[in-house]
């Protein structure tokens, strides 16, 4: 079973942190295209910061309290080389907020 999450890459030196389940990169809050889900037991709500690495890239899913993503891995980041898969639709709207 395959998941999309979103994927952020280093750009400039770059942080990225959760903060009771809202992501923030270099120390300020992102503005995300739909709703987080929030679960207050979620243990990873609260994560980070990490710095992402050249050519790296985090991974964090929007249903976060069910989503296997970058904070459950020892180490957090993966490698460009060993991403093999791509988004090949994506339909307009679903992430609109409501």
């Amino acid at each position: 079973m395959s998941y999309i999450s979103n994927v952020w890459q280093r750009c400039q030196v770059r942080k990225v942190e959760v903060r009771e389940d809202e992501l923030y990169i270099n120390g300020q809050h992102v503005d995300q295209p739909f709703e987080v889900t929030k679960v207050d037991t979620d243990p990873k709500r609260n994560y980070g910061p990490i710095t992402v690495p050249q050519n790296e890239y985090f991974l964090l899913g929007d249903n976060r309290p069910n989503s296997n993503d970058s904070r459950y891995y020892s180490h957090p980041t993966i490698r460009k080389e060993d991403i093999y898969s791509k988004v090949i639709e994506v339909k307009k709207g679903f992430y609109d907020k409501k």
